[in-house]
């Protein structure tokens, strides 16, 4: 898994230092706090025929054979965020939020061979959620007086759960994975002043290898989301 580590803290420290002891930041108009609401879509790049692999290959660990197979995957699901932060100029800002980027579902179902004629019907579901605060530091090129475009560079702090469901026959159980982690992200986008106080963005983000590689697998995160803010 990619883990933003300590080198990624002192990256973030760097920029923090070299904002606040540039002399240009300080003669700078563009500054100060912001707040506001970002929301779209994500999809998760989840891998389907990996994961029937895995499941077939789990029914035949505990001795049972498949009569049929059958599956499906839902990759994307409402993403949103609540995000502040603080420009120390034009071309420079340090950012935290709060950030859903939804779930994925995989679905699987089929009849499992008990003896030589006789078989049962199965189901198995399961969900990938994903959310937690995040961290990271945005440069912007402003396009005159009303458009910029901006990258950003940061760390997701995930909770990632996989609750998910199996029935064989009328008898059903549930469970759920968790993890903790620490995700890379990245993204690029573009935002439109409206007047002194408001801004509207569309914005892109890639997020690495989110979850844990033994607990609840890992996964790459991309969303697209719309965003306002207001700048204080």
């Amino acid at each position: 898994m990619s883990k933003f580590g300590i080198g990624s803290a002192v990256v973030l420290g760097a920029a923090l230092a070299t904002a606040i002891v540039s002399p240009a930041f300080a003669a700078d108009s563009n500054t100060g706090w912001y707040v506001g609401l970002n929301a779209g879509q994500s999809n998760f790049d989840f891998n389907k025929s990996e994961n029937d692999a895995a499941f077939v290959a789990s029914i035949a660990s505990i001795g049972f054979g498949l009569r049929s197979f059958s599956s499906s995957v839902d990759k994307s699901d409402t993403a949103w965020s609540l995000f502040g932060g603080y420009k120390f100029s034009q071309y420079f800002a340090v950012e935290a939020s709060y950030t859903d980027l939804g779930k994925a579902q995989y679905k699987g179902s089929g009849s499992i061979a008990i003896g030589p004629t006789t078989s049962l019907p199965f189901s198995f579901s399961a969900d990938i959620k994903s959310k937690g605060p995040t961290l990271a530091v945005v440069g912007a090129i402003p396009l005159g007086d009303m458009f910029d475009l901006h990258a950003r560079l940061g760390v997701l702090f995930a909770k990632t759960e996989v609750p998910f469901t199996t029935q064989i026959s009328t008898v059903s159980s549930t469970d759920k994975l968790s993890a903790n982690s620490q995700d890379v992200f990245y993204g690029l986008g573009g935002s439109l002043k409206l007047g002194q106080q408001w801004s509207l963005s569309l914005d892109w983000h890639q997020y690495k290898d989110v979850g844990n590689k033994d607990d609840t697998g890992e996964t790459d995160i991309s969303t697209t989301m719309l965003g306002v803010a207001f700048h204080f």
